[in-house]
């Protein structure tokens, strides 16, 4: 033990200095690593607040981890490798660190979180509800079951273990993220506000920004879009990538306001980001988005709002194929998101009679959990229908 604790003193310093904000703390935590440990840390930073393509950065190829930390980095590499979509590779860290410690239920949780994404919905409950059979309160298994839940539709189900989630993490940002997409699913945002106020207080979760993000979606659906500029502005305040970038400037653009997307928009290091972010400015103060929109598909063409932005400029345009062709771009890139369906549902129906896209604009116009622009977009499109 005495050649194992030092490793995790040293990790767990790192993580209150971190949590108490003082610039300085952390540095001192830092500084006290040697540069492998510090790497580490860093990594273990970085997935406390989600940042996952730094923990794929930082742990790749690290070497000299202490034995202590095993579970830790494998628990860190799995969730980030499931996070940027490396399934098989996540699945594959996650046994080799099964074979050592086969009693590791953390990993085991964070296997079938890689499961679940990948499709295999009932081999990744099954697993959560086994590592819950022997740990009931284990957060990451409440979460999963709950996101499992909620994914197949059983919104009792998923809110149960959604909250068990929050209470057993009290720190932690995602149960309280998954818990908002709930409340958006089931057409409650105002509710869900309320309650993720109510939790983000008492959960001492800090100023997390994904927690911010999720509050400024539920009252933007709520209509609350007077409460929602401090919000964003805190947001900027973080240190955003330009994905994030992407992530506050949709927000902003519910607020109707050009200024803030451009201000997103200089700050961007991504040219294409800087294109689309500009278009979509553009498009709230009354000027013609496609030249940007254009632009922006070429430099981000793998970015599905570029793609559902120029779908619903070509439609305002009259020109329903070329729509319908972007739609489907972003309906490939993006197939659960609300805006694109709606949007592809949206030009499909300006082609022709289509019955499939009229059920699909009828529940949006009417769902209360989407957001004002999305529903504004079925029910324009029904109009003409």
């Amino acid at each position: 033990m005495g050649e194992t604790a030092p490793p995790l003193k040293q990790i767990h310093a790192l993580r209150a200095a971190a949590a108490s904000g003082g610039e300085e703390a952390l540095q001192g935590a830092l500084a006290d690593m040697s540069p492998s440990l510090a790497r580490v840390g860093r990594a273990l930073l970085a997935a406390d607040r989600g940042a996952w393509h730094d923990v794929v950065d930082l742990l790749a190829g690290v070497k000299g981890v202490p034995s202590a930390l095993d579970g830790l980095v494998s628990l860190a590499l799995t969730r980030a490798l499931t996070h940027t979509g490396q399934l098989q590779l996540a699945e594959q860290i996650a046994n080799g660190r099964l074979k050592r410690v086969p009693a590791d239920v953390d990993v085991r949780t964070a296997r079938a979180r890689a499961w679940f994404s990948a499709g295999l919905v009932q081999q990744a409950a099954d697993e959560f509800a086994a590592v819950l059979e022997g740990s009931p309160r284990h957060a990451g298994a409440c979460l999963g079951l709950g996101e499992v839940a909620l994914a197949t539709g059983n919104l009792a189900k998923a809110s149960d273990c959604l909250q068990a989630a929050c209470v057993a993490a009290p720190l932690a940002a995602e149960p309280v993220v998954a818990l908002a997409r709930l409340f958006l699913v089931a057409g409650m945002p105002e509710e869900g506000a309320k309650q993720v106020e109510a939790l983000l207080a008492v959960g001492q979760r800090g100023s997390d920004p994904r927690l911010a993000s999720c509050l400024a979606e539920l009252r933007v659906a709520a209509g609350m879009l007077e409460q929602v500029p401090p919000l964003l502005e805190q947001l900027e305040q973080t240190l955003l990538d330009d994905g994030r970038r992407i992530e506050v400037a949709r927000l902003w653009a519910e607020t109707a306001q050009g200024s803030p997307i451009r201000r997103l928009a200089d700050a961007a290091t991504h040219p294409g980001i800087k294109a689309l972010l500009r278009a979509v400015a553009d498009s709230l103060d009354g000027h013609d988005p496609l030249p940007g929109l254009d632009e922006a598909a070429l430099l981000l063409p793998k970015h599905w709002w570029v793609h559902e932005r120029r779908a619903q400029a070509l439609l305002a345009l009259g020109d329903a194929d070329g729509a319908a062709a972007a739609a489907a771009v972003a309906l490939r890139l993006a197939p659960r998101a609300a805006a694109v369906r709606v949007m592809a549902a949206a030009a499909r129906l300006q082609q022709g009679p289509d019955a499939r896209a009229l059920r699909v604009l009828k529940v949006a116009a009417r769902h209360s959990g989407l957001w004002p622009s999305v529903r504004a977009v079925a029910q324009a499109a029904l109009s003409v229908a």
